[in-house]
């Protein structure tokens, strides 16, 4: 009676792409046969004060699905927990909350397998408790060089925001900035800076810090500014360097710039800038929302050219009762009804032209299962259904792309 684990995750597992063990029983197939109940059970736990149990998976072995450890045979099956540990971690920090840490984002998780055969356990064993990141979609493959560029001390840890340098934002639109903490004694400062048209020096703002309240657990710190917010002709005040040569106005800021600061004079993360858009300045635009490749929430604005189509749908039955007005003789009512009546909108827009590393990183976008249009103050989900490449000349730096895409809900009429 024997259980071993021949493969299982070690240092930050992401999540959402791959968590897979590899386990074996040797009971399986003993003098050529095998118990008709034989299987083999994972039991996932979550670690933290106290273990507890948060998901079951049950494998059965193959024939042919054999590794030997110490003149033993083992017969293997193999499990992957990703499903239940990206759910439970990204349950909690969805809400657009600002300067909070979730340490809920990652998690220290283990597995106790047991044989399973005769009716009853015949043996057990644990896995190491291994921790787990949501982030790993398609798009993110190399988990050892992701893991020292966003999950490290250094001074140039990178954002968990996947849109390229220079990615357009709306002066209107709210941004989230996604760092992971790996400081539990101090706070952390988000520094927002702002550049000018006329060439003035920049302005500095320090974001409200976040101080960590809970100094045992490292984690998630995200941050959520609107440009549009903020007191700008204030900011100004507070930099007597700055002169500017026009009267100040919204229209003023062309970049804008973010970098997490610790203590909080030593700079811990990258500085990641982004081209500001004002809406003043587009004729059609949209500002849309989603959960990128990482499990954070991020902002991005589309203001190329824009169509809408109108979809109807209309649903009629035939009438089984006698409909004759003995009333009137102005109305008479046919033998068919109308039922249902349905209509959605098409939006087509553009991405406008960008840069060509800003047009390979909507990939994120395309790829994301959750995707809201910010109107007004609402955040309405979309169903992306279409992408194509606008136009693309490595000579002259022209990249788009245009994406298709319907609300999730259908305005609907029914009798």
């Amino acid at each position: 009676m024997a259980i071993n684990i021949n493969i299982q995750p070690s240092g930050i597992v992401p999540s959402g792409n791959n968590a897979w063990f590899r386990v074996g029983g040797s009971m399986f197939n003993v003098g050529g046969s095998t118990p008709a109940d034989y299987k083999i059970i994972a039991k996932i736990y979550r670690v933290a004060s106290g273990d507890t149990l948060v998901g079951t998976l049950t494998g059965i072995p193959s024939n042919s699905q054999t590794y030997g450890v110490s003149g033993t045979t083992y017969y293997w099956c193999e499990f992957n927990i990703s499903q239940i540990v990206f759910n439970l971690l990204i349950a909690d920090f969805s809400k657009l909350n600002n300067g909070i840490t979730y340490a809920s984002y990652s998690g220290r998780f283990k597995v106790v397998f047991e044989e399973y055969y005769g009716g009853s356990v015949s043996a057990t064993v644990t896995s190491n408790t291994v921790s787990y990141t949501p982030f790993g979609l398609p798009e993110i493959r190399d988990y050892s060089v992701l893991e020292s560029l966003y999950f490290n001390s250094s001074n140039h840890q990178k954002f968990l925001n996947r849109l390229a340098e220079n990615s357009a934002v709306f002066y209107n639109q709210p941004i989230r900035m996604n760092y992971w903490s790996t400081f539990t004694d101090n706070s952390l400062y988000l520094y927002v800076r702002a550049y000018y048209r006329n060439g003035a020096d920049s302005a500095v703002i320090q974001w409200p810090a976040y101080a960590d309240s809970s100094p045992s657990v490292a984690g998630l710190v995200t941050w959520q500014i609107t440009l549009s917010s903020i007191d700008w002709n204030y900011v100004l005040t507070l930099n007597p360097s700055i002169t500017l040569t026009l009267p100040f106005d919204a229209l003023g800021i062309y970049k804008v710039d973010f970098q997490v600061l610790y203590g909080p004079l030593i700079r811990k993360s990258e500085v990641k800038a982004y081209s500001v858009k004002h809406a003043e300045l587009t004729k059609e635009s949209k500002q849309f929302y989603f959960r990128n490749s990482f499990g954070t929430f991020e902002a991005i604005g589309f203001f190329g050219k824009l169509s809408k189509k109108d979809n109807f749908e209309f649903e009629q039955a035939e009438l089984l009762v006698d409909n004759r007005n003995t009333t009137s003789s102005m109305v008479v009512k046919g033998g068919m009804t109308q039922v249902n009546k349905r209509h959605q909108q098409e939006i087509e827009i553009g991405s406008g032209f960008v840069s060509y590393d800003c047009f390979k990183s909507l990939v994120d976008l395309l790829l994301s299962n959750q995707v809201f249009e910010k109107v007004g103050d609402y955040y309405l989900p979309i169903i992306i259904t279409d992408s194509s490449n606008e136009a693309e000349s490595t000579d002259q730096q022209l990249f788009g792309r245009v994406i298709t895409y319907k609300y999730a809900h259908l305005e609907r009429f029914s009798i």
